[in-house]
């Protein structure tokens, strides 16, 4: 993005995110999706303010079972830039770039953002009447190989021995 020619205000921006965007990245955390991304640029003298609205669906991996499902992202982040003598990332949503900087790659400011919105417990969702939507085989497969919790009757003496001189 080109923000040395921006005049001075706002500005609104809209972007459609799909797979292709997901794919770049080297550690996908987000398989996929179709996410629409609403910025919106308030340009001052020495600082650039960001607002990104961010909604739509992404893919990614039930912790539970394995399979892929959509999850629904939909949030807002605030991103602070400020134009300096180098490029320094400040701290979660302010940082500092370059004067000789043309343009700014907002893409992993995006990417991050995304990824802050999808839930760390990742499971799919259930139906309309509360039933687990995920793969069913793989579940009786987990539960047939579980370990019981139950104690192995061979340590229950150890529980007799007192420490105590």
């Amino acid at each position: 993005m080109h923000y040395k020619e921006l005049s001075i205000g706002k500005h609104n921006y809209s972007f459609c995110i799909d797979k292709r965007f997901f794919e770049k990245n080297e550690y996908p955390e987000v398989k996929s999706g179709k996410v629409k991304v609403d910025l919106e640029l308030e340009k001052k003298e020495k600082l650039l303010f960001l607002r990104f609205l961010i909604s739509g669906k992404v893919t990614v991996m039930c912790d539970r079972c394995l399979d892929y499902y959509d999850q629904p992202v939909e949030g807002e982040e605030a991103l602070t830039l400020k134009i300096g003598n180098a490029s320094v990332e400040e701290s979660y949503n302010v940082s500092t770039i370059s004067e000789a900087q043309n343009e700014i790659d907002i893409s992993d400011y995006i990417y991050e953002y995304i990824c802050l919105l999808i839930p760390l417990k990742r499971v799919h969702p259930e139906d309309k009447n509360g039933k687990s939507l995920c793969n069913k085989e793989m579940i009786n497969k987990i539960n047939e190989l579980s370990v019981n919790d139950s104690i192995d009757s061979r340590w229950e003496i150890l529980k007799k021995i007192s420490f105590n001189n």
